[in-house]
């Protein structure tokens, strides 16, 4: 009966031992406030005893996965990390700057969008493109354009706040704001009336609009109110024309082959064709095979047209390199036997050198030649008259 009895209070204690709860069971580890324990639970991490000596607290474990198509969470009863995939269309980056919008496959994949549309809707910009490297959309300014104030403004244009009609965009100098424009820049219209056509006032170079003078046209009668019916100088023609044989016609690009600049609309002809900006004869070209119409330096060290008239060609600027100083002391180094050097003396040091091209003669101070035999007489004759003198006095 005693053995029995023993038996039930054992059975009893251990159940109740396995029947307690994982904090009940971490709390036994808790002698000292503020020291690590484990509540027993996989969900919580850097649990602590409290002042109670219960271990609490903690923090939730990280599931995520980076991957912003799959919904991450904690699964306690499994003791595991659950990444469960998301619909369909669910929203995600696939990381690309240039695709959007990305979304979900439903498979666990983030599948890239169309491409990012970089069209700002400016006339004066192109081609709008996307800079992937750059994480940015690409608006490039076209040649013949400024953004002023934030607006598109056309070559040529003037500006309506300033004090003059030559206050114009000029690309080639400024693309952000109005500049001066050079000499001979028209800054009005051509009218042509009653058979006679006044060409458009030009900027003169203080920056004034100078009206031109009226020439009567070859045919006698105006076809527009800016042309002659009929031509045969360019003269006859309007701004940006050009008289193409007997009629005007519209002014050429950049690129396009040319005879004369009145041809090209930025008024430069360079090379056979029109140019960018006016190209330097020699050591510039406007007609690069890769890019006719953007005047371009020939490299350094070269000289295609031989222009530079040395063999040390261009300087890569569009200019020749400066050949006065590789000329300085090209005889540097020769002797002159006619000054100072003795029968024997082989110009090294101790003779006396005489260094042209570099404008100076070199004598070697104490070095044996005439110099020191001069010197010699000299003191002789100055010694004796010495002694002359103290004789008679």
């Amino acid at each position: 009966m005693e053995v029995r009895s023993l038996v039930l209070v054992l059975g009893f204690f251990l159940g109740a031992v396995v029947s307690v709860s994982g904090t009940s069971i971490a709390a036994a580890q808790c002698t000292v406030a503020g020291a690590s324990c484990d509540d027993g639970n996989y969900c919580t991490l850097s649990t602590t005893c409290d002042a109670s000596l219960v271990c609490t607290g903690g923090t939730a474990r990280g599931c995520g996965d980076s991957n912003d198509c799959t919904a991450d969470t904690c699964n306690e009863s499994a003791n595991r990390c659950d990444h469960t995939n998301r619909a369909s269309g669910y929203a995600c980056s696939d990381g690309e700057y240039c695709t959007t919008p990305d979304t979900c496959d439903g498979a666990g994949a983030c599948t890239g969008g169309p491409p990012r549309n970089c069209d700002d809707g400016e006339a004066c910009t192109g081609p709008d493109t996307c800079d992937e490297t750059g994480n940015r959309c690409r608006n490039d300014l076209l040649p013949g354009w400024c953004r002023i104030r934030g607006g598109c403004i056309a070559e040529g244009t003037v500006d309506t706040d300033g004090t003059s009609l030559c206050d114009q965009c000029v690309p080639s100098i400024s693309t952000n704001r109005y500049e001066q424009a050079p000499d001979g820049t028209a800054c009005g219209a051509t009218v042509c009336s009653g058979g006679d056509l006044t060409p458009a006032p030009l900027c003169n170079p203080i920056g004034d609009c100078v009206p031109s003078a009226a020439v009567m046209c070859a045919s006698g009668s105006c076809a527009t109110t800016t042309s002659c019916a009929a031509c045969t100088v360019d003269t006859e023609c309007g701004v940006g024309e050009y008289c193409g044989g007997t009629e005007c016609v519209t002014s050429l690009d950049a690129g396009s082959t040319c005879d004369r600049s009145r041809q090209c609309t930025g008024g430069n002809c360079n090379d056979g064709v029109c140019c960018n900006r006016a190209c330097g004869d020699g050591c510039e070209s406007c007609d690069p095979p890769d890019s006719p119409g953007l005047c371009t330096p020939y490299a350094s060290g070269t000289d295609p047209e031989g222009s530079c008239g040395s063999t040390l060609g261009c300087d890569g600027f569009g200019s020749c390199i400066d050949a006065t100083d590789a000329s300085v002391g090209e005889d540097s180094g020769t002797v002159d036997s006619s000054v100072g050097a003795e029968p024997g003396t082989d110009g090294s040091t101790g003779g006396n050198l005489a260094a042209h091209g570099s404008g100076c003669i070199a004598c070697a101070v104490g070095a044996p030649g005439r110099g020191r035999d001069f010197a010699g007489l000299a003191f002789s004759l100055l010694f004796m008259l010495g002694l002359a003198l103290r004789r008679r006095f």
